[in-house]
């Protein structure tokens, strides 16, 4: 949202049950085993995921699934052509878009399937700029406003980790 964390109070957030299951999940994937990813950011990207959903898709105790400015899907805003990405595809013929089209609606509708394919993007973006927050900024373009998002999904990391969001989770 446009709202940044630095104008939210610093105290502990609260979420909807739903968004704290979202959260959760985009923790546990972001916590998988990745060897190329880990050599760069040298720990798990669990805390940058959740700070990246949150980010993207909720605005108090909404969930938002779709931004029409991008446009993006899913819960962790992927365009189409950063889906296309994930899957190593630079065709962008009629025929390609076309038949990978079903994919916005899974986005829409699998959350878990978002939540993958947003993890697969910041991976690959991580990898091409060997840095993690360089990679957080790729995630949402490029220049001041891609820095600013950076800068906000840290205050989020941050937040997250201190809140200890994340403890009553096993994986």
């Amino acid at each position: 949202g446009a709202l940044s964390i630095s104008t939210l109070a610093e105290e502990c957030p609260s979420f909807t049950p739903e968004q704290s299951y979202l959260l959760g999940v985009a923790y546990i994937i972001g916590n998988q085993a990745n060897e190329p990813l880990h050599t760069i950011t040298k720990q798990p990207v669990g805390h940058t995921m959740a700070a990246i959903l949150w980010k993207e898709s909720f605005i108090q105790e909404k969930i938002f699934r779709y931004n029409p400015h991008d446009p993006s899907y899913g819960v962790m805003n992927v365009t189409f052509r950063a889906y296309l990405e994930t899957q190593g595809i630079r065709d962008m013929s009629y025929s390609t878009i076309y038949s990978h089209t079903n994919i916005i609606n899974t986005l829409l509708t699998d959350d878990f399937e978002a939540i993958k394919i947003g993890y697969k993007y910041l991976s690959n973006k991580i990898i091409l700029h060997k840095d993690l927050w360089k990679g957080v900024k790729g995630y949402n373009g490029a220049g001041w406003r891609a820095t600013a998002y950076m800068n906000d999904v840290k205050d989020r990391v941050k937040l997250l980790s201190k809140c200890k969001t994340f403890d009553n989770i096993y994986m």
